[in-house]
């Protein structure tokens, strides 16, 4: 019954309000109408021809009229058949106020009635209009009636109430409390929602300060360890820097010394220890312009370069029965610090070839491919090797986090190669690897040749 009769069907809380209210309020009318029907009825058969009132079939109008707003209503046009039942009442209070004098107190009522429902159904601003609208057909009433423009019927001024006034006064108290009460219903259910929702807002504050000062602990926690990352990469730097000073002399001595020795015996092994030596110095070169904040710009071959690291990598690789597929583009240029890009294949190939450690298989390959792709220098550094797993993958180029153990690596190797990669060469680096199909470095540098 309430869904089918009372349930609001409108989707703006507000005008849902202004539904029921104004649905309950025809509804009661309605009945109360009907009531005063079946009084008219019961005294028409009970006097016979001495009964001096309305006819019953008078109250089938407005009953048929409020029938027809309700269905309205129902069909979502509340907000305009608000208007016609305030002007029902409007005009039924100015007849009773015109017919029985303007100090009637039922239509008084009637009016107060009308302001009331105009302030919850309509606004504010429609109550003080109809007040307006009230206030005029008061003075217009008052005028005529003292200037004896027209005549009202005030005998029953003169005489005792009657029960049918007081069923009036009944129906218009009763009307008022019940549109008063769904009101106020409405308003203490909105206010008890302001209430919750302010006390879970609340709580939520409260939990998200929490929140805050947790992130807060976090990241002072995590400010902690990055200092502490800086101080390790500030005492590399200073141990690096002595580092290379004291290895500078002896690598000169034992570059010519192996050079005098290559010229007696042209041993292969010396050949190989002289280009090692070599490669040795140009890296401690590059390290002490670094260290200066200088760098040696160029225009370089890659493939020449990549064949350089790879032959200094040789013997390495040997000792752990690998073997190096290079397939390079001979005619690949860049313009960069070689050293810089020495450094990073180096590191890429070498961790390819520890990446065969422990590993037992009859063909153990790193294919390095250098081409050009799509209007960059793509190179490649692949194996088939133990592979990283899905969980290291992701940290591969933090600085100091390595998958070897303490023994055999600092951590640094690929963060470097990151960020002269980025840096120095404007590239990107990108790592793919499994347990099963072994670790793939791909490298992409814009030709700048």
């Amino acid at each position: 019954m309430y869904r089918r009769f009372l349930k609001p069907r409108a989707r703006d809380e507000d005008a849902r309000r202004r539904e029921f209210i104004f649905t309950v309020l025809l509804l009661a009318t309605i009945l109360l109408l009907l009531v005063a029907f079946s009084s008219m009825v019961i005294n028409t058969l009970s006097e016979g021809s001495k009964y001096a009132g309305w006819p019953p079939y008078s109250m089938l109008i407005p009953v048929g009229l409020l029938v027809g707003l309700y269905a309205l209503a129902r069909r979502r046009f509340t907000n305009a058949v608000v208007y016609p039942l305030l002007g029902l009442y409007l005009a039924l209070g100015t007849a009773a106020l015109y017919i029985y004098g303007y100090a009637l107190p039922e239509g008084l009522l009637g009016y107060t009635l009308v302001i009331i429902l105009a302030g919850i159904l309509i606004s504010s601003r429609g109550a003080v209009i109809i007040t307006m609208v009230i206030m005029g057909s008061l003075a217009g009433l008052s005028y005529l009636q003292l200037n004896h423009i027209s005549k009202p019927d005030v005998s029953d001024l003169a005489h005792p109430l009657r029960a049918v006034d007081a069923l009036v006064y009944f129906f218009i108290f009763l009307v008022i409390l019940l549109v008063s009460w769904l009101s106020n219903r409405d308003i203490e259910r909105s206010l008890s929602r302001a209430r919750s929702s302010e006390a879970a807002l609340r709580k939520e504050r409260n939990s998200l300060e929490v929140k805050v000062m947790e992130r807060t602990r976090e990241l002072e926690q995590a400010q902690i360890e990055k200092m502490m990352e800086l101080h390790r990469f500030a005492e590399f730097g200073r141990l690096s820097s002595s580092l290379l000073h004291d290895l500078a002399n002896p690598l000169t001595v034992v570059s010519l010394n192996l050079e005098q020795m290559g010229g007696k015996r042209g041993s292969v092994l010396i050949n190989e220890a002289r280009k090692g030596i070599a490669h040795m110095e140009r890296y401690v070169q590059a390290a002490r312009r670094q260290l200066q904040y200088q760098s040696e710009i160029k225009v370089f071959s890659v493939p020449s370069e990549i064949m350089q690291v790879i032959d200094l990598l040789e013997t390495k690789a040997r000792h752990h029965a690998v073997q190096f597929v290079p397939k390079l583009d001979p005619t690949l240029q860049l313009k960069g610090d070689s050293i810089q890009f020495d450094h990073i294949i180096s590191n890429l190939i070498a961790n390819a070839i520890d990446a065969y450690e422990g590993i037992e298989a009859n063909t153990k390959q790193i294919v390095v491919e250098a081409k050009r792709h799509d209007g960059l220098i793509k190179i490649t550094v692949r194996d088939r090797g133990s592979g990283i797993s899905a969980k290291e993958l992701p940290r591969i180029f933090d600085a100091f986090y390595t998958t070897k153990g303490n023994e055999h690596g600092t951590g640094i190797g690929l963060s470097i190669v990151k960020h002269a990669v980025e840096q120095d060469f404007s590239g990107k680096i990108t790592v793919t690897s499994n347990k099963r199909t072994g670790t793939t470095f791909t490298v992409q540098l814009p030709v700048t040749a």
